[in-house]
C-alpha cells in the first residue's frame, strides 16, 4: 500500500519539483537539548489585614525571593455565608465570580515603582483569552458558577457548598482570582522570566472592593459574608545552584542592563450614557430580552505601543435605583461592573481615517491564526454580553514583539462603539412590560494592552520600566 503511494509520486512533476527542498531534520534521530530540572513550590502569603465588609482596602504583599515566578493568584476566603434557599429568603453571589467582584486594581511594584497594572475587567478579558479548557478552569477557580441556584438556592437534599441555614457545620467559601501579569501567566510566553531571587524585592498591591459586593442576601434566615480574608498564592520554579549561576551569568552582563519585554494596561478613553427608564427599546424574539441601542463616541491621546485594544461596556457602580423589589435591590448591590453589555461594532479612527472597523465575529476571524481563544462573543447571541478585542500582535507570546500599533503616531484618535444596553436584571416581570424599569448608566471603555520593556540592573537587581511608548 505504501509502495503504491511512493510509485505514484514519481509520475508527478509537482512531487519531483518539491523533492529539491526536502528537509529530513525531523526524521533524523537525535536527542534535543534539555531544559534544566526544576523544582516547583507554592507559597500562600496572607495579607496583614482583612478585606473590609463595607469599604475599599489596599493590600501590599511582598514576594519572597524564592525563584522564578510562574503564576500568581489572589485567594479570597469568605466566612458566614448562609442561604435559606427560598424565594424570598436566600443569598446571591456576584456573576463572573466573587473573586473578581472583590478585586478592583492589581499592581506589580518594585521599590514603589509600578511595573504593571490590571483592573478586574482587564483580568476578566485576559483570562477569557486562552483555549477553552484553560479558560473554563480559570473562571471556575474565580467562582464564576456560584451565582447559579444550584449553589446559592439548592433544592431539597442538595447543598454542594454546605451553606444552607439548616447545616450545622458550614464551610468557608474559597475562590482564586488569577493575576495574569505577562511575566507570571502560563501560556503568555514570559512566565518564569522574572527571577525574584535575583531582583530587588517585588510587591503585589491589591485594591479590594467591599466583601458585600461579592455576596448579598434577602430574608432573615440568610446571611452574606461576615468576614473575608485575602492571601497571595505564588507558584515558583527553582533550579539547582549550578544552573542558576549559569543562567545569571548568561543573562546579566556587567554594566549592561537586562531587558525583558512585558505588557501593562492603559485606559485610552471612555464615555457614559444612560439607558433611560421605560425608553424605547428593541425586542428580540430569540431570547425575549429588551435592549436600547446606543452609540458611544470618544477621543483618546495615548502614545503607547498597543498589542491590542479591548472595548467593553458595563453598568456604572454605586448608582441609585428606585425599585423597592428586594431581589432587585440585593442584586444591584453586587459587583456588576464585570458584566459586559453586548457590543455590535467597534471602530478606531486616526486623523479621520479608519484604522479598523469590526464586529465581534470579524475581530475573531482576523485572529484565528494567532493562537488566541475564541471568546469574542457579540451580535449572534444577545443573552451573552462580551468585550470586543482587536489585536495588532501576531500571537499571544508577550516575551517577543510580534506587532503593534504605535499610538504616538496616530493623530486625532477617535473610538466609535455600537452596543445594546440591557434593562436592569429581574426588574421586569415580562420583557414587554415597562413596570419597574429603572434608569441605568453604562460606560464604554477602550483599554490598550500595551508593550513595556523592563530594565534590570546586573549590579543590584533593581527593575524598572525603561520603555513604554
Amino acid at each position: 500500500m505504501a509502495d503504491l503511494q511512493l510509485q505514484a509520486s514519481k509520475v508527478s512533476s509537482l512531487a519531483r519539483a518539491l523533492e529539491g527542498s526536502v528537509d529530513l531534520k525531523h526524521d533524523v534521530p537525535a536527542v534535543p537539548k534539555s531544559s534544566p530540572i526544576k523544582g516547583f513550590e507554592t507559597l500562600v502569603i496572607p495579607s496583614s489585614k482583612a478585606v473590609a465588609i463595607d469599604k475599599r482596602e489596599v493590600h501590599n504583599i511582598s514576594l519572597p525571593k524564592m525563584g522564578q515566578i510562574v503564576s500568581m493568584f489572589a485567594q479570597y476566603t469568605y466566612t458566614g455565608v448562609v442561604t435559606h434557599a427560598g424565594t424570598a429568603d436566600r443569598t446571591y453571589a456576584a456573576k463572573e465570580g466573587p473573586a473578581l467582584a472583590n478585586t478592583e486594581i492589581v499592581r506589580l511594584l518594585s521599590n514603589s515603582r509600578e511595573l504593571s497594572r490590571m483592573t478586574s475587567q482587564d483580568i476578566l478579558i485576559k483570562t477569557k483569552g486562552p483555549p477553552a479548557e484553560t479558560r473554563d478552569a480559570l473562571l471556575r477557580m474565580n467562582g464564576s458558577e456560584l451565582h447559579q441556584d444550584a449553589y446559592m438556592s439548592p433544592g431539597t437534599g442538595s447543598d454542594p457548598l454546605r451553606i444552607k441555614s439548616g447545616q450545622t457545620t458550614k464551610r468557608e467559601i474559597v475562590v482564586l482570582c488569577p493575576l495574569p501579569f505577562a511575566c507570571a501567566f502560563p501560556g503568555a510566553g514570559a512566565a518564569g522570566q522574572i527571577d525574584a531571587s535575583f531582583l530587588e524585592e517585588l510587591q503585589v498591591e491589591i485594591t479590594t472592593r467591599p466583601a458585600q459586593e461579592a455576596f448579598q442576601k434577602i430574608g432573615s434566615n440568610s446571611s452574606k459574608a461576615t468576614a473575608c480574608s485575602l492571601s497571595l498564592v505564588v507558584n515558583y520554579s527553582q533550579m539547582d545552584d549550578k544552573h542558576r549561576q549559569k543562567m545569571i551569568a548568561a543573562a546579566y552582563k556587567p554594566g549592561k542592563p537586562l531587558q525583558i519585554l512585558s505588557t501593562s494596561y492603559e485606559l485610552l478613553g471612555s464615555e457614559t450614557k444612560t439607558k433611560s427608564k421605560n425608553a424605547l427599546v428593541i425586542n428580540t424574539a430569540d431570547d425575549g430580552g429588551t435592549y436600547q441601542p446606543e452609540t458611544f463616541r470618544f477621543r483618546s491621546s495615548s502614545s503607547c505601543m498597543a498589542r491590542a485594544i479591548h472595548y467593553y461596556v458595563s453598568p456604572d457602580e454605586e448608582q441609585t435605583i428606585t425599585t423597592t423589589t428586594a431581589a432587585v435591590v440585593a442584586k444591584h448591590a453586587l459587583r456588576r461592573g464585570n458584566q459586559f453589555a453586548t457590543i455590535r461594532t467597534a471602530e478606531f479612527r486616526s486623523g479621520g481615517r479608519s484604522v479598523f472597523s469590526v464586529t465581534p465575529e470579524r475581530a475573531l476571524a482576523a485572529s484565528l491564526d494567532r493562537r488566541y481563544g475564541a471568546l469574542n462573543l457579540g451580535s449572534t447571541d444577545l443573552t451573552v454580553g462580551s468585550h470586543l478585542t482587536y489585536r495588532f500582535a501576531k500571537d499571544d507570546d508577550t516575551s517577543r514583539f510580534s506587532g503593534g500599533m504605535a499610538l504616538a503616531g496616530a493623530s486625532s484618535q477617535e473610538h466609535i462603539v455600537e452596543a445594546d444596553l440591557p434593562r436592569m436584571e429581574d426588574a421586569l416581570a415580562a420583557s414587554t412590560s415597562t413596570a419597574g424599569d429603572v434608569d441605568l448608566k453604562f460606560t464604554c471603555y477602550a483599554v490598550a494592552e500595551k508593550v513595556v520593556v523592563f530594565s534590570v540592573s546586573p549590579s543590584d537587581g533593581s527593575i524598572k520600566v525603561s520603555l513604554s511608548t
